[in-house]
């Protein structure tokens, strides 16, 4: 069998053993995209204290990873459909784990050992944005219409196991040592590299433009935004500084959009007098035989965009998006932050803190397949408010028995929170892909994965200055308590502040001073400054995700149907089929049958 007869084969046993084949070695290729948003977090103090960085150079170390996966993930998928699926796992998986070694060779030394770190932590997330959307390409287009829903109802649902698991695979491997975190990625990709060798993924490239100028606005944008909010724990809230980043990075996101949706509006004001043709269509030939390209086209990405921006016109598309912009702050940051609270202010080890965060992932196993039934039977709706009430009341519960310093009190509501957010996830995502009328899966799914992870870089960058500040106030306070001068304790509170995320015991001074005695005797203390700057972030999490449950209000509530359109009933249920399958369904260019959640 060629690779091209191997598109939409498989009703044979020889073809089903050759797609769960290639399907395996997809989710172990992506397996490594997914665990390390989340894996980096649990060993934060101990490469904190190891490498001497700071709070908020370990705090870039983890969203240059998220940061890049998000304003790259769009290109990656658009490289994959032009140069090739096959060739982009490839690519996507040798850059991570060439990044991964490097990460892992990271000498100890501050401020060169901070700047490497965060450097190849970045080209993770490059490696990342090629490999992941270019294996689910692989996916879809391995698989025939009538068994494509259940592969990647699969896809997925590994894909939010691995996420939530990562820091309890963390807690382990640190046990170890930290770097281990990273060396794991290795024989992973060695395993999926040899599996993609034997399924014999199909490569199938196409002749078409890649959106450049719009990727270079996209990364610019999302990059000066990120930069100011997280930079602001430095600067300060009120620095010029912090706030020309963030307004040029939201001009430049604005210009993105702008761009994007120029070559695919009707703007009769574009186009030379007594043109007729839509968007997207090339004018009539000219004397050359060559089609002319109109000023709409010169002027945008025409046919190509790399995001199909048109689909927030749809308007429960607009609000399924919006839910998951403000319930994503809530989701992947919640494990940098549980991890060092833990560590931190309740003095465990990496393991307990991974056993803390278990809470979270079984609250969020248990309602991520009752999310799936509940959006069967009732709609996307119902679900979305319910899912993100459970999570604002989980977040908000929990944040109140932060300072209590006891894990057997807090338990409860860390798996109230992790159910929060399980219950919400599969109904919005699920429904943004329903609602995409004229998108395929692989586009729908650009937009979603970038609006979700961009999302939470800005909900690291943010929280992680909000603990910051918080911090460096109560410690200030509690030093000008003790009789240091204001300015002084603002001085040596933001110094421990920064330096907090590692283990407490690691910050005893040794000097002789008064602010070394005073500061010795005051770590106690620090600890649960630690612990009440915390609650602060993780009532910011509620309020991000009541925010969205104010979103699921605007609902329209009724799903698209193809088979029953009107009826709020099965809106695509993960592992379904939506519609009957089609010759159009099994062709390579055609949109998957749309069940599960992007």
């Amino acid at each position: 069998m060629d690779d091209k007869s191997r598109i939409g084969a498989g009703g044979d046993g020889a073809g089903r053993r050759a797609d769960a084949l290639t399907l395996t070695a997809m989710v172990v290729a992506a397996s490594m995209t997914f665990i390390d948003q989340t894996i980096v977090a649990i060993a934060a103090p101990t490469i904190v204290h190891e490498l001497g960085l700071t709070a908020s150079g370990m705090q870039w170390a983890v969203n240059a990873y998220l940061l890049t996966l998000a304003a790259f993930f769009a290109l990656g998928g658009r490289l994959a459909h032009v140069f090739g699926h096959r060739l982009m796992v490839i690519a996507g998986t040798l850059v991570f784990v060439v990044s991964s070694i490097l990460c892992a060779v990271v000498p100890a030394g501050g401020d060169v050992a901070q700047g490497w770190l965060i450097a190849f932590r970045a080209t993770q997330g490059v490696g990342a944005a090629l490999l992941f959307p270019a294996a689910l390409a692989v996916v879809t287009e391995t698989f025939p219409a009538e068994r494509r829903g259940r592969a990647l109802a699969l896809f997925f649902g590994w894909s939010a196991v691995l996420t939530v698991l990562g820091p309890l695979l963390g807690g382990w491997l640190t046990a170890w040592t930290w770097r281990a975190i990273f060396w794991i990625n290795v024989p992973v990709a060695a395993v999926a590299l040899v599996l993609m060798a034997k399924a014999r993924v199909p490569h199938v490239a196409r002749r078409e433009p890649v959106d450049v100028p719009g990727a270079v606005l996209v990364a610019v944008g999302m990059a000066l935004t990120v930069l100011g909010f997280q930079q602001a724990a430095n600067w300060g809230w009120s620095a010029a500084l912090t706030w020309l980043c963030v307004g040029l990075g939201l001009l430049v996101l604005a210009l993105f959009c702008r761009y994007e949706l120029y070559g695919l509006s009707d703007l009769g004001k574009l186009r030379a007098p007594g043109e007729r043709h839509g968007p997207g269509e090339a004018e009539p030939p000219g004397a050359s035989g060559r089609p002319r390209l109109s000023k709409l086209s010169e002027r945008g990405p025409g046919d190509h965009p790399l995001v199909p921006l048109r689909l927030f016109k749809d308007r429960a598309f607009a609000v399924d998006a919006a839910v998951l912009f403000f319930a994503m702050p809530a989701f992947v940051p919640v494990f940098f932050f549980g991890s060092v609270y833990a560590q931190v202010s309740l003095a465990s080890s990496p393991q307990q803190a991974g056993l803390y965060l278990l809470y979270f992932f079984v609250g969020f196993v248990i309602t991520y397949q009752w999310g799936s039934r509940f959006l069967d039977v009732r709609g996307a709706k119902p679900a979305i408010l319910l899912g993100t009430a459970l999570g604002t009341l989980g977040f908000a519960l929990w944040a109140s028995k932060l300072t209590d310093h006891s894990m057997h009190d807090q338990w409860p509501y860390v798996a109230l929170a992790g159910a929060g957010i399980g219950f919400l996830l599969v109904p919005a995502s699920t429904d943004a892909a329903n609602r995409a009328a004229g998108a395929s899966y692989e586009e729908v799914t650009a937009l979603t994965q970038t609006v979700r992870t961009f999302s939470a870089a800005l909900g690291l960058a943010v929280f992680g200055t909000i603990l910051t500040h918080v911090t460096t106030d109560r410690m200030a306070s509690t030093l000008g308590s003790a009789g240091v001068p204001s300015l002084l304790a603002h001085s040596v509170g933001h110094d421990i502040a920064e330096r907090f995320t590692g283990n407490g015991g690691h910050l005893v001074p040794t000097g002789t001073g008064p602010v070394d005695r005073i500061t010795r005797d005051a770590i106690g203390v620090f600890r649960l400054d630690f612990a009440e700057a915390n609650r602060a972030v993780f009532y910011g999490m509620a309020i991000s995700l009541a925010v969205a449950f104010v979103c699921a209000l605007f609902h329209p509530g009724h799903s698209r149907h193809p088979d029953r359109p009107g009826r709020p009933g099965r809106p695509g249920r993960p592992g379904r089929l939506r519609k009957k399958p089609t010759a159009d369904d099994t062709g390579t260019d055609s949109a998957p049958g749309r069940n599960t959640a992007p």
